[in-house]
C-alpha cells in the first residue's frame, strides 16, 4: 500500500497564544474603521485574542482585535493567521473550540472533534446540498490519513496504537485503521449537518480473507448509502487521474456493498443510485452535480464504464472488476463479427461530440486491423489516435482496440 503524507493538524493542539478570553455575549458592531465587538457589560476587547461565539451555534472562533479595539483581517498576529473574516486559521483551517474549553487542553476527544468542527467552518457553507457537504468530506478526509498496517497487525498487544482506532487517530495524527476512518467520517458528517451510522461487520480484502471491518452509512436527500473510507482510501495509490480516489465504494446500494461487505446489525435499506458512481465521477471531474447521469438505458455499471470510456479515464477503468466490457457486448468484437458491427458501434458512439474515445475489445490483435486513422476520418470525419493495448481483470488478459478524437 501506498503510503501518503502524514499531515497534523494545529487545531487538536493547545493555542499557542497568550490566554484568549471567551465571549458569551455580545454583539458585532461596524462603524466606518471597521468591525469591533461589543460585549454584553458595553466593554470590548482591545490588543487581545477573543473566543467567539457569534451565531450562538456553540461552536466559538478566535479573533484578535487591535490597540484600539478593531478587528483585525488578513494578517499575522504573533506568528498566528487570522483570515479574511478575523478568524485564526491554522493549516487553511478556522480553529474552534466549544464552551468550557477555551485556554486548557483538550481531552483526545475533544482535540477530534475540534478538527471536525474546524473542517466545518472552514469547507461547509450555506446552501450546499448533502451531496455536496460529502463530497467535501471526502477530499478533506482520504488525502491526510495514512492507514496503520502495524497497529492492526498488533491488535490486543501492548505494540498496537490504541489512537488509531479512534476518530482522533485519524483526524489529528493522520494514522487510522477502519474503526479510526469510519469514526472520522462520522464526526466530519455531523459537524456538517449530515445524518450519518457506523457499520460494523466483515470485510474482503480481495486476497480470499474475510476480517472484521467497519464503515458508515450517509443519508443524502433522504436517502442511504454505504460509504467505506478505509477501503477507498486503501486502493488508491496514486491515482491523479481519478481527483484522488477511485471511486469504487462512495454512495454504494446495499446489493453494490455485499460484494465485499457482510453484517448483521439492522441498517436502513439502500437502494437509491442518485447519487452513485457516475454521478460522483462527474462531480470530481468538473464540479458540476448532474444526477441525471444516474438515469438512461443500461445498467448502473454500463452507465459508469460508459462515462469512463467517453471521458478517457482510464486510471479509473483499471479498478472496475470486471473490465471494460460492456453488459451487452455491444463493445467486444471476433474475427466472426462482421465489419458492419463494429462499424456502427463507432459510429453512434462518436455520434456524441462529448465522446473522447472507445474502447473495443477484441479476440485477436488482427481482428479490428481495417480500423485505422484514415479509415475514421474518411466515415467520421476529423482527426484521429489509434492503438492496441491490453490489460488484466482477476487474471484474465483483454485486448483492446483504442480510438480516441485527436
Amino acid at each position: 500500500m501506498k503510503m501518503k503524507k502524514l499531515c497534523f493538524f494545529a487545531a487538536a493542539l493547545m493555542l499557542a497564544l497568550s490566554a484568549p478570553t471567551a465571549a458569551f455575549a455580545g454583539r458585532w458592531m461596524l462603524d466606518a474603521t471597521g468591525y469591533w465587538y461589543e460585549n454584553d457589560n458595553g466593554s470590548y476587547p482591545v490588543s487581545e485574542w477573543k473566543w467567539i461565539d457569534g451565531d450562538g451555534d456553540g461552536i466559538f472562533k478566535c479573533y484578535y482585535f487591535d490597540g484600539r479595539g478593531y478587528l483585525c483581517t488578513n494578517t499575522v498576529i504573533a506568528g498566528s493567521m487570522v483570515d479574511g473574516d478575523g478568524a485564526w486559521v491554522e493549516n487553511g483551517m478556522v480553529q474552534t473550540r466549544r464552551a468550557g474549553q477555551e485556554g486548557r487542553q483538550l481531552t483526545k476527544r475533544e482535540q477530534a472533534q475540534a478538527v471536525a468542527d474546524s473542517f466545518a467552518a472552514t469547507y461547509i457553507h450555506a446552501g450546499m446540498t448533502d451531496f455536496e457537504k460529502e463530497m467535501a468530506i471526502l477530499r478533506f478526509l482520504i488525502p491526510r490519513v495514512v492507514y496503520d498496517d502495524y497497529s492492526l497487525e498488533m491488535f490486543g498487544t501492548s505494540s498496537a496504537n490504541n489512537d488509531s482506532f479512534t476518530s482522533y487517530g485519524a483526524l489529528v495524527k493522520g494514522l487510522a485503521v477502519c474503526s479510526g476512518y469510519a469514526g472520522a467520517f462520522r464526526d466530519l458528517a455531523v459537524a456538517s449537518g449530515l445524518e450519518v451510522m457506523n457499520v460494523s461487520g466483515l470485510g474482503y480484502d480481495g486476497m480470499g480473507t474475510w476480517g472484521g471491518h467497519e464503515w458508515n452509512l450517509v443519508r443524502l436527500d433522504g436517502e442511504w448509502y454505504q460509504v467505506d473510507v478505509t477501503f477507498e482510501d486503501t486502493c488508491r495509490g496514486d491515482l491523479d487521474g481519478t481527483n484522488g480516489f477511485p471511486n469504487l465504494f462512495i454512495n454504494m446500494t446495499d446489493e453494490q456493498a455485499l460484494r465485499d461487505h457482510q453484517w448483521t446489525q439492522t441498517t436502513p435499506p439502500c437502494t437509491a443510485g442518485k447519487f452513485g458512481q457516475i454521478v460522483i465521477q462527474h462531480y470530481l471531474d468538473t464540479g458540476e452535480v448532474d444526477t441525471s447521469l444516474s438515469e438512461g438505458k443500461g445498467t448502473a455499471e454500463d452507465r459508469w464504464k460508459t462515462y469512463l470510456m467517453k471521458t478517457n479515464n482510464f486510471e479509473a477503468m483499471g479498478f472496475l472488476e470486471n473490465g471494460i466490457i460492456l453488459s451487452d457486448g455491444s463493445n467486444s468484437f471476433s474475427a466472426s463479427d462482421s465489419r458492419e458491427k463494429a462499424a456502427s458501434f463507432l459510429k453512434e458512439w462518436f455520434s456524441d461530440e462529448n465522446s473522447k474515445c472507445a474502447y473495443l475489445i477484441i479476440d485477436d490483435w488482427n481482428t479490428l486491423d481495417w480500423v485505422t486513422e484514415k479509415w475514421l476520418r474518411d466515415h467520421l470525419g476529423g482527426s484521429w489516435i489509434v492503438g492496441l493495448g491490453e490489460v488484466f481483470y482477476t487474471q484474465t488478459e483483454c485486448k483492446y482496440l483504442y480510438v480516441a478524437r485527436n
